[in-house]
């Protein structure tokens, strides 16, 4: 049957009774991490979807393959000696460097430092983190920066990478060193380019050229490295959908269009978190074995994301208004920012059309029982625990939250996510911890940059759906199918201008291209 609204169903109480069952085998916990609204277990139709398993083999086979191939050519791992640029490329062997990482390799042998700055300064706007670069208004506490920079700020032109409010505070492991550093950048006179000014670290001012040049950008890489994995992968993007998971699962029949148009957005949602939980966020695992915090200092980070998170400004584009960053007048050229709003004018487009044959009128809207549920699950103390959640009273209001849900599913996951192979596998261009304390600094040993390398790539080279493709029969009602058809070709057009402005980027940004962009967070 076609999906329709509770109150037109023929059986609202089998209706009823199914989601009561639903409720029972899926229940909450919020231990883990603590605060955080997560699955207690997870019924077996809630596991990976088909491939998942199966590409994961085949992903561990090719990077012990890459291991074995890097021994044989003699670049053998030294558990306590530190890493090197030297070192770390010797351990691609059957695997290609990416781009990024030729790049940075190319520039470091050549003494490039122009070309050092401009990747430093380029991966604010297309790295693995594009969620920290921020306009600057106004001067504040950063006088000690030099005077081009402050007249740069009152044009308008200068920007800041500001890591305090994520890191101080945050407990590090022994051994191991992080930073809560401020970096500075700004647009040159007619230019659109962004470079380098000044890091600022502890109160220390390091500018390009200085001697302590280079030990600031290895801390700031730190810093971007952790709060990326921890405060916007894990939390922003993992956990906060886990609630979304929860709640539509929960209180949505599997016959709602709402859960017909979100569930493909959480295949291996909770599946993937669970893993997290048991594997990757526990002593002894990836997080505490890699990450500069104490493990309970990247869980704090987890927290944090998900209680400060508010609707309004954590869409893309409320994100990007939030940091000053969404005009083209501020920044001409920003990867991550041009990409995923000209792939969500599609996810829009779509969720719009479909709402709009779900719901006659915005009286349907106010007077949807399960939507309501759903929306106070999402925000109970007992349910998803959100705070700042949209008042959905209209299907224009109801359009923004689906797709919010699925842009982060796909566009904000996949800019998390599919860009860690390349900029965070070759452990010099991002190292998730220092060995040395600032104002030095040092690579982690080599058997943690081989650690790194390998968990890295591992999370890249999983993807078992795509932004677009429906399972056949998936949307029993025929009105979806010309939106879908629309859908499809809106993001074949994307695919086509995202294409076209790789020619103009430093080095290529294919992450939130629609050709490969994954549907939902299942690796």
């Amino acid at each position: 049957m076609n999906p329709v609204l509770a109150r037109y169903d023929d059986d609202p109480q089998g209706r009823s009774e199914k989601l009561a069952r639903v409720r029972d085998e899926l229940s909450y916990a919020w231990d883990r991490p603590e605060g955080v609204a997560t699955a207690r277990s997870l019924p077996k139709r809630l596991g990976y979807p088909p491939g998942v398993v199966a590409q994961v083999g085949v992903a561990l086979a090719a990077l012990e393959a890459n291991k074995a191939a890097a021994r044989l050519r003699g670049a053998r791992v030294e558990p306590d000696r530190t890493a090197t640029i030297e070192s770390c490329a010797a351990q691609f062997a059957t695997i290609d460097l990416s781009p990024v990482a030729k790049a940075r390799i190319d520039a470091t042998h050549r003494g490039d430092r122009a070309a050092l700055d401009a990747l430093f300064a380029w991966e604010r706007l297309a790295g693995a983190n594009p969620f920290v670069l921020e306009r600057l208004a106004s001067i504040g506490d950063l006088s000690a920066v030099s005077p081009s920079f402050v007249c740069a700020c009152g044009e308008g032109r200068a920007f800041v990478a500001d890591y305090r409010p994520f890191l101080d505070g945050v407990s590090t492991a022994a051994h191991k060193f992080i930073t809560a550093p401020v970096a500075l950048f700004a647009r040159g006179d007619g230019s659109s380019a962004l470079a380098p000014v000044a890091i600022v670290i502890d109160g220390r001012v390091a500018r390009p050229g200085d001697d302590a040049w280079d030990a600031a950008v290895g801390h700031v890489q730190v810093a971007d490295a952790n709060v990326q994995e921890s405060f916007f992968h894990l939390g922003r993007v993992h956990f906060l959908l886990e609630a979304f998971a929860m709640a539509t699962e929960r209180q949505l029949s599997e016959r709602h269009p709402l859960y017909v148009l979100l569930s493909p957005h959480f295949h291996g949602t909770l599946a993937i978190n669970q893993a997290a939980r048991d594997e990757l966020v526990v002593p002894g695992g990836k997080l505490e074995l890699l990450m500069a915090p104490t493990l309970e200092g990247s869980l704090s980070l987890v927290r944090r994301a998900v209680a400060s998170f508010r609707f309004s400004t954590c869409t893309i584009a409320g994100d990007l208004e939030r940091r000053g960053v969404l005009s083209t007048d501020a920044l001409e050229r920003f990867a991550y920012r041009d990409d995923a709003l000209l792939v969500e004018r599609s996810i829009r487009e779509f969720c719009n059309g479909y709402i709009a044959v779900a719901y006659a009128t915005d009286e349907e809207v106010a007077t949807d029982l399960e939507l309501r549920a759903w929306l106070d699950e999402l925000g109970s103390s007992e349910g998803g625990r959100l705070q700042g959640l949209p008042a959905v009273s209209d299907r224009t209001s109801l359009v923004e939250l689906v797709t919010f849900i699925v842009a982060q599913a796909s566009i904000v996951h996949s800019a998390v996510n599919y860009t860690q192979g390349d900029f965070m596998g070759f452990v010099p261009g991002m190292p998730t911890s220092s060995s040395a304390a600032a104002p030095s600094f040092a690579l982690p040993t080599e058997a943690l940059a081989n650690e790194q390398l390998s968990f890295m790539l591992q999370q890249t080279m999983v993807r078992v759906d795509r932004l677009g493709d429906y399972p056949p029969e998936h949307f029993r009602d025929r009105r979806v199918a010309p939106l879908v058809s629309q859908l499809r070709a809106s993001l074949e057009s994307a695919s086509r201008q995202i294409a076209e402005r790789q020619g103009e980027r430093l080095c290529p940004y294919p992450y939130l291209d629609p050709a490969t962009l994954a549907a939902s967070v299942h690796i």
